[in-house]
């Protein structure tokens, strides 16, 4: 059986595999990191049971958090005193995610009924959806011939997506979310009306679950909406680049119309809030990174090394344990990845650069990559923050090895 070109089996095993991973997580932040009251494995969660439990005395109270109405109660403030993840000191104008997970939690809560692993299966399930949808979305992106299932497993298995995106955390519903815009988008595009609900309604989930995910896909979703729309899918290298041009321009200038600042003054407090929180909790995979450089120019002086902070670090030598190991290997895949791109860029380079799905996936990676490079100076933090950007690296696999023919057919026959 296939669904949409991916085989059942396939997806049962991958489904399993992220449970599996999801318990492992559990397991590891139990027995080892056993630090509840700081890990999002865990205080996500406990907030939502704090919460879940007001349903049998005062539902009231239940609904007020779920729904977002009435929290400025003085009323409350017993409760809130109870929250460990629910406020967030910094914000720039941007809306706090926290929130969001946690009324996901108090949803899967009703029929949990306060089961840690429910929510994991349910996490590990909303992964697999989200992957699937994702590469049912990359697909539909342009013209494009790799095999689905290839594509599939090359997403689902990179470290991060496996690890951090099926444990109780934000990364699962994350994927669910880009999949379900990305396949939702592309379905609309075709002028499939009923998809304009589900469009909708993945921008406000990622709005409201990791902004900054919305905030650096924007270029490469205007730049591939006006080769729909406008230019129809003419130019495609020199438009997402303009894209990106006008963009920065923008984001640099913006604090002449946004009170929290430009986006250079935004990135430079961001990585002083990292370090400041890195400090209060004694954050071991602390680095030194440069300090944002205001200047227009000096910025995209900086943009290489932000890029390698974010996809190519942990190194072989920053190695001190077990933990560090998957992203040390998953780093190492994305720099053999970025060479055999590389290479086949000179064989290709015209099919490459007439590819929306390559373009897109570039500019949003570059754009995301930069952004974490310049604010995130904590490792373990930098390998979940850069996840959604593995999500697209990872497509490059079979859109761009050489080998593909002879990968097509083996992973045809078995998969």
């Amino acid at each position: 059986m296939r669904l949409s070109g991916i085989r059942y089996k396939t997806v049962r095993l991958v489904f399993v595999l992220k449970v599996a991973a999801g318990f492992a997580l559990w397991a590891i932040y139990t027995f080892h990191y056993s630090y509840r009251e700081t890990s999002d494995a865990f205080r996500y969660f406990d907030d939502a049971m704090v919460l879940f439990n007001t349903l049998k005395d005062s539902p009231t109270i239940y609904f007020q958090f779920l729904f977002g109405i009435g929290l400025d109660d003085p009323a409350l403030t017993p409760i809130f005193d109870q929250l460990r993840g629910w406020s967030s000191s910094y914000s720039y104008g941007i809306a706090n995610d926290n929130p969001t997970i946690i009324r996901l939690n108090m949803l899967i809560a009703l029929f949990s009924q306060g089961f840690y692993h429910v929510h994991t299966v349910v996490f590990g399930f909303l992964s697999t959806v989200g992957v699937m949808a994702f590469v049912r979305g990359a697909y539909a992106l342009g013209n494009i011939s790799f095999h689905k299932t290839l594509a599939f497993l090359s997403v689902a298995l990179m470290p991060t997506v496996l690890f951090w995106g099926s444990g109780v955390l934000k990364e699962a519903p994350l994927i669910a979310g880009i999949g379900m815009f990305l396949w939702s988008l592309t379905n609309l595009l075709k002028k499939q009306w009923r998809f304009v609900f589900w469009t909708a309604l993945s921008v406000l989930f990622l709005a409201n679950l990791k902004p900054y995910v919305l905030i650096t896909m924007l270029p490469a979703v205007i730049a591939f909406l006006l080769g729909k729309v406008v230019l129809k899918q003419r130019l495609v290298w020199l438009r997402y680049t303009l894209v990106v041009v006008v963009s920065y321009v923008g984001a640099v200038f913006a604090a002449r119309v946004y009170s929290p600042g430009g986006m250079l003054y935004i990135l430079a407090k961001k990585q002083q809030d990292f370090y400041n929180v890195a400090t209060a909790n004694n954050a071991g995979s602390t680095v030194e990174i440069a300090p944002v450089d205001q200047s227009f120019f000096g910025f995209l002086m900086d943009v290489p090394e932000r890029l390698w902070l974010a996809f190519m670090r942990p190194t072989l030598s920053e190695v001190e344990g077990a933990f560090y190991w998957p992203p040390m290997l998953e780093s190492s895949m994305l720099f053999i990845l970025f060479v055999v791109v590389i290479f086949r860029f000179r064989i290709v380079r015209k099919e490459l650069l007439t590819n929306e799905l390559f373009c897109f996936s570039l500019t949003f990676i570059i754009v995301l990559g930069t952004v974490i490079g310049s604010c995130v100076p904590v490792l373990g933090a930098v390998v979940r923050y850069r996840l959604p950007g593995v999500l697209f690296a990872a497509l490059l696999v079979p859109l761009t090895l050489f080998v593909y023919p002879v990968l097509n057919r083996w992973i045809a026959d078995r998969f």
